[in-house]
C-alpha cells in the first residue's frame, strides 16, 4: 500500500487538498527502520520476546512488522491467534495466543500500570526507547532507531509550501510528533 506522489505536477495536484495521509512505511520503509539493542527483563528469554514482536506488529503492519520478520528470520511460525486489542496515546495492545502484549514509549507503559527501571541514556534523536510487557510484566527495553525517507521528507517539504498538513498513519507507538 505505498504512495507514489510523482512530479511537481501531483504535488499541485494535492494542493487543494487541507491534509495528505500516508502510511508509516511510506515515510519509514522497513529498511530504515532498525532495532540496534534488545534488553531482556524478568525471566523472559529472547526468543519468545522476538515471537511476541513478530506476531503483534505483524497484526497491525507498519516498519516494524518486517523488522521483527527480518530479525527473526522467520523462524517462529506465526501465530494463528494474533489480534489487535486497542491503542492509545504512545501504546499499543495485542493479544498474541492467551497472552496480552503491550508495546509502547514510557509513558505508555507506565500509563499502563508496568513500572520500568529508572535508566537515563543520551539517545541519538531518531532512536526512540520502545518498551514491551506481557501480561501486565516487562519483559524487554528496545532500542530503535527510525530514519525518515529521504523522498517522502521532500515531498513533505513541497506539500507543505502549498498549505497542506501530511499525517502518517500508524500504530507504532515510536512514530510521534517528536520523531518527525
Amino acid at each position: 500500500d505505498g504512495v507514489a506522489i510523482i512530479g511537481e505536477e501531483a504535488i499541485e495536484e494535492f494542493a487543494s487538498s487541507d491534509v495528505v495521509v500516508v502510511n508509516d512505511t511510506t515515510a519509514f520503509p522497513p529498511y530504515n527502520v532498525k532495532l540496534q539493542n534488545l534488553d531482556v527483563y524478568n525471566d523472559y528469554t529472547l526468543e519468545k520476546i522476538l515471537y511476541y514482536a513478530s506476531n503483534g506488529f505483524n497484526t497491525v503492519g507498519g516498519p516494524l512488522s518486517e523488522v521483527f520478520e527480518l530479525a527473526t528470520n522467520e523462524a517462529f511460525t506465526k501465530s494463528k491467534r494474533s489480534r489487535f486489542v486497542c491503542s492509545g496515546r504512545s501504546y499499543l495492545c495485542v493479544k498474541v495466543d492467551n497472552d496480552t502484549i503491550i508495546f509502547a514509549d514510557r509513558y505508555g507503559i507506565t500509563s499502563q500500570g508496568i513500572d520500568v527501571p529508572n535508566e537515563r541514556e543520551e539517545l541519538d534523536e531518531d532512536v526512540s526507547i520502545m518498551y514491551m510487557a506481557c501480561n501486565g510484566k516487562l519483559c524487554a527495553r528496545m532500542h530503535i532507531k527510525y530514519e525518515m525517507d529521504d523522498d517522502f521528507t521532500q515531498t513533505v517539504k513541497n506539500l507543505n509550501r502549498n498549505d497542506v498538513c501530511v499525517g502518517i498513519r500508524t500504530f507504532d507507538p515510536n512514530i510521534n510528533n517528536d520523531l518527525i
